[in-house]
């Protein structure tokens, strides 16, 4: 009889330990993910546990008119290359002194007014003055060479524009960051 107790109590032991392995772990992420989902999807539930932390990306979203939940508004293609210029300087200006790679912003494209491309974006930059906030010298053309920018927008090549077909026409996601290993803001699509 003593004997089952003692097993019993080193199997919860055990039990005990690879939980506070999986919540500490690599592995938390994932478990707080799943018991994140269950809590607020399943049980219809709210947790500031379950809250985005203030260290991950902002959220951006770009709609076509302003709504609840948008945070830009932009009917055209100029004015969302313009809304991706804007967030990828703020980056540069917070971020040029980090010590790791951050990632700023997940910019939510719910609208899709036309083609942006890299120099459609510098354009804007250097029209508006962006481009002594951030230079960009080089951009990606139509064929996803980089060639020298046509314009006047540095002599720094600090953007690298990761575009799946080399422009945005229909992409949802744009993620904004400053990568260490390069030192340059990274667009992705």
């Amino acid at each position: 009889m003593q004997l089952d107790i003692i097993g019993y109590f080193i199997i919860a032991i055990v039990g005990i330990g690879l939980l506070l392995i999986l919540l500490s772990g690599p592995l938390s992420s994932l478990t707080n993910g799943v018991f994140c989902f269950f809590y607020q999807q399943m049980l219809h539930m709210e947790s500031s546990y379950c809250k985005p932390s203030a260290t991950g990306p902002n959220q951006v979203n770009v709609c076509a008119k302003s709504k609840e939940g948008c945070n830009e508004v932009a009917t055209n293609a100029e004015e969302v290359a313009r809304i991706i210029a804007s967030y990828a300087i703020a980056c540069w200006q917070n971020q040029r002194s980090a010590t790791a790679t951050v990632q700023c912003y997940n910019m939510f494209l719910e609208t899709h007014p036309g083609v942006i491309t890299e120099s459609m974006m510098t354009q804007i930059m250097e029209k508006e003055g962006g481009c002594k906030a951030l230079e960009n010298s080089k951009v990606v053309d139509d064929n996803g060479e980089l060639v020298d920018y046509l314009g006047d927008c540095g002599t720094s090549d600090n953007i690298v524009w990761k575009v799946s077909g080399n422009f945005l026409y229909s992409q949802t996601l744009v993620s904004i960051k400053y990568d260490t290993d390069v030192k340059k803001i990274v667009i992705r699509a």
